[in-house]
């Protein structure tokens, strides 16, 4: 995202683009799903995800209930677990999340599948082991432009619910009076301070970025991220009364 500069010397300005870009499709490699699952060896990934939508709560509720020690200095390669939903299947893997500019790591336990069957862009998954005796999960180191948003990815990984996505990136749910985008914006504008809106334009850009970044290409993600920051987007130039040049707006801070 574009970062503020200096506008006749005096107010500073960040300049933002009417439409965030949708990264070039690639496919899904069956050989990432495979080493996810030897199981799936041949199975077409439509049934996969259809498959995972299923049960997609329930292992996001496990998931989120198993917990870990962070370590304190370098990642090792497996870290022990402790697993408090038996609902669904458990996690099989141990994300790593950080970024090149924020070396703090966070630990998400996940199911490999989940992941693997969305991101073209993931690197290789170790196989996770079938040893129940053993409490541990391998840890993947993955880089990303933003770990603060990548919970809200996730969430929508396994549940596919973007009226749950819309709670997290807008200021606010729409009332039932409102009707189309741009009076969305207009009450976003009148509701909340420029500040307010461009911290919600952050999320939403941390988010594109991320999707961009593992190569998940779902048709209501990228709408949904879409329609979020025409409206937030369009609130800021209402808010700073700018106007749209090039298919950009500088907004006044």
């Amino acid at each position: 995202m574009a970062t503020p500069t200096a506008s006749n010397g005096s107010q500073p300005s960040i300049q933002l683009p009417r439409q965030l870009r949708r990264a070039t499709f690639r496919e899904i490699s069956p050989d990432a799903l495979e080493a996810v699952d030897p199981e799936l060896k041949g199975v077409a990934l439509e049934y996969i995800l259809q498959s995972l939508q299923l049960v997609g709560q329930q292992m996001l509720a496990v998931a989120s209930t198993t917990t870990t020690v962070p370590p304190r200095d370098r990642l090792p390669r497996e870290l022990e677990v402790i697993v408090n939903d038996f609902s669904a299947s458990g996690p099989t893997h141990l994300l790593a999340i950080y970024s090149k500019t924020a070396p703090r790591v966070s630990i998400h336990p996940a199911h490999g599948l989940v992941f693997a069957a969305h991101c073209a862009h993931l690197p290789p998954l170790p196989t996770p082991t079938s040893d129940s005796a053993k409490n541990t999960l391998p840890v993947v180191p993955l880089c990303l432009p933003n770990p603060a948003s990548f919970p809200i990815l996730m969430h929508y990984l396994y549940t596919k619910r973007p009226d749950h996505l819309f709670a997290s990136l807008l200021p606010m749910a729409p009332g039932s009076s409102i009707q189309g985008l741009s009076q969305l914006a207009h009450s976003f504008a009148a509701t909340f301070t420029v500040q307010a809106l461009l911290a919600h334009v952050s999320r939403v850009h941390g988010l594109w970025s991320n999707v961009a970044a593992l190569g998940i290409f779902d048709e209501k993600l990228s709408r949904s991220i879409e329609m979020v920051w025409e409206v937030l987007v369009e609130s800021l130039a209402i808010s700073t009364g700018s106007q749209w040049q090039s298919e950009k707006v500088q907004a006044q801070l």
